[in-house]
C-alpha cells in the first residue's frame, strides 16, 4: 500500500504558517491539504502552479510587513477563518502548526477546530531546558552537570571554579541560538546578569565538538525516529549568534557506537513522553564533545523541529512514509497505522538544508531578492523548480525573503537544499558551500527596515 494509504485521509488540513515554504511535504499525498501562509512570496504562485491550495494572507490583504509573526495571528485573522471555513465544507478543520500556543488553542476552541499537536502546557513540560533537564536528571540520562537558579542569584567566581572558561548560560526558552550565552570573562557574565538578573537559567560547562539532532515522533505503542543529521556550525555569514546554527546535513557521520547511542537516548526519552500524553513529532539535540567523543543529551524540541519541512521531502524521495504523514495519522486516524510495517518506518536519507539568518543587530528590508528555483554552484539560475524536483549534482535550491519582507535579527533570510555534502562531520561549512553562501549574500540587495 505505502502512501497511497494517506490517500484515505479525506479530513480537511490546514498547515498554518509564517513562511510557505514550512507547510510543504504531503500536500502531493494528502487530497485535502491546503496550506495557509502569511508571507507574499513568489513561492506561493510556484505551489499554486503544481495545484497546491494556498491561502496567502498578505497577498489577499495587498501589503507586506503589517501582522506580528505569530500562527495564532494568521489564524485568528477574519479572512483566515473565512477561507478554511469555506474549505472544510462542513467538516471539522484539523490544524497543523509549528509552535504550540495558548493562544492558538484559545482560537481553535472558539471556532470549533481539531490542532494536530500537542498543547502548550506539555510542550513546555519538555521543551524548557531547565525542566527538561531534571527530567533527564532523574532519568539518569546522559546530560551535563549543570547549576540551575536565578541569574541574578550566581556568582562568577563559583560557576568560574564548577565549569572554567568558557562556561555557557542558557534560559529555558529560546530561538536560533539567541537565549544561549557563551561566558569568557567578568565583564560578559556581569552585563548579562545586569540585563536578564530576574530569568531562571541553566549554567553547565563548555564543550568544544558538534551538535547533532534526529527527528523522532511518538506513536501510541512505539516510538520512530530519523538517522541523526549534524548541525552546520555557526558561521559569521550564516549566524549573529555563537550558539545558533547553520542548517543540518544528512547524514551526520557519525561511528556506530554514537549512532546506537543516540537511538537509544532517543527511545527512552520518547517513552517517557508517550507516558505524559505526548503524542507525534519531536527531535532531541545532543552534544558530542570532541575530545572525549562522549554523547550528551542537550535539548527536546516538544514540537514540530524546523528540519521537519526539509526532511519529509527527502524521506518521499527515498519512497518512505514520512514522519510528519505518521504526526498525521496518529492525530487523525490511528486505525492507518496497522497498513504500515515497522521496519519501513525510517530510512537513510541524504541531503542538506543551509539556513542563512539576518546577521545584522537591526531589522533589514529586502530591497532585491532571487528568485526561487535551482542554481548553479556559479549562481547562475537553471530554472524553475518545485524544491528539490530535478535538482542534478552541483546544483541546489533556493528560497529567499522576498522583496519587500522585513527580516528582524536572526530571522531566515534565505535557505538552501541540496542533495550534497556541504559540511564535515564536524559540522564545519565546506570552502565551496562557504562561497555559496558569500555570493548568495551578496546579491539579496537589503536596506535598513
Amino acid at each position: 500500500m505505502g502512501l497511497d494509504v494517506l490517500k484515505k485521509i479525506k479530513k480537511p488540513i490546514f498547515y498554518v504558517t509564517n513562511d510557505p515554504s514550512r507547510g510543504v511535504g504531503l500536500e502531493s499525498i494528502v487530497s485535502n491539504y491546503h496550506v495557509v501562509c502569511l508571507d507574499d512570496h513568489p513561492l506561493v504562485e510556484l505551489m499554486q502552479k503544481r495545484g497546491v491550495s494556498v491561502f496567502c494572507l498578505e497577498k489577499e490583504m495587498g501589503r507586506k510587513n503589517l501582522m506580528f509573526r505569530s500562527s495564532a495571528e494568521i489564524l485568528g485573522h477574519p479572512q483566515v477563518l473565512s477561507f478554511i471555513k469555506e474549505k472544510s465544507k462542513g467538516q471539522i478543520p484539523n490544524i497543523i502548526f509549528f509552535k504550540p500556543q495558548k493562544k492558538l488553542e484559545i482560537i481553535a476552541q472558539k471556532n470549533n477546530f481539531k490542532l494536530i499537536g500537542n498543547s502548550s502546557l506539555l510542550n513546555k513540560v519538555f521543551e524548557d531546558k531547565i525542566n527538561f533537564h531534571k527530567i533527564a536528571s532523574r532519568e539518569n540520562l546522559p546530560i551535563l552537570p549543570a547549576e540551575i537558579d536565578f541569574l541574578r542569584n550566581l556568582d562568577f567566581n563559583t560557576c568560574l571554579g564548577k565549569f572554567g572558561l568558557p562556561f555557557v548560560i542558557q534560559f529555558g526558552f529560546g530561538w536560533a541560538g539567541n537565549s544561549t550565552f557563551f561566558i569568557s570573562d567578568e565583564k560578559h557574565f556581569s552585563e548579562i546578569q545586569k540585563k536578564f538578573g530576574r530569568i531562571k537559567v541553566k549554567v553547565n560547562r563548555f564543550i568544544k565538538g558538534i551538535t547533532v539532532l534526529n527527528n523522532a515522533l511518538v506513536l501510541p505503542e512505539e516510538i520512530l525516529q530519523s538517522p541523526p543529521a549534524v548541525q552546520i556550525e555557526s558561521n559569521p555569514f550564516l549566524t549573529s549568534m555563537p550558539g545558533g546554527t547553520g542548517g543540518r546535513q544528512w547524514p551526520a557521520g557519525l561511528p556506530d557506537d554514537q549512532r546506537y547511542q543516540i537511538k537509544q537516548i532517543t527511545e527512552h526519552v520518547g517513552e517517557l513522553m508517550r507516558k505524559s500524553g505526548y503524542l507525534g513529532y519531536f527531535g532531541l539535540d545532543f552534544l558530542i564533545d570532541g575530545q572525549s567523543n562522549d554523547v550528551f543529551l542537550s535539548e527536546n524540541n516538544a514540537r514540530l523541529t524546523a528540519s521537519a519541512s526539509f526532511y519529509t521531502l527527502l524521506e518521499l524521495k527515498n519512497g518512505q512514509i514520512p514522519l510528519l504523514a505518521y504526526h498525521l495519522i496518529v492525530f487523525l486516524d490511528q486505525n492507518l497505522l496497522k497498513n504500515f510495517n515497522p521496519k519501513e518506518k525510517t530510512s537513510k536519507v541524504s541531503g542538506s538544508e543551509i539556513v542563512g539568518r539576518n546577521i545584522f543587530s537591526n531589522p533589514i528590508k529586502i530591497a532585491q531578492s532571487l528568485p526561487a528555483g535551482v542554481y548553479d554552484k556559479y549562481m547562475r539560475y537553471k530554472r524553475e523548480s518545485y524544491f528539490l524536483d530535478g535538482v542534478k549534482k552541483g546544483e541546489f535550491w533556493l528560497n529567499a525573503a522576498g522583496e519587500g519582507r522585513i527580516v528582524n535579527p536572526e530571522i531566515e533570510m534565505f535557505k538552501i537544499n541540496t542533495l550534497e555534502k556541504v559540511c564535515d562531520s564536524k559540522g564545519e561549512l565546506s570552502d565551496c558551500f562557504a562561497n555559496t553562501v558569500k555570493k548568495v549574500r551578496s546579491k539579496i540587495k537589503i536596506k535598513n527596515a
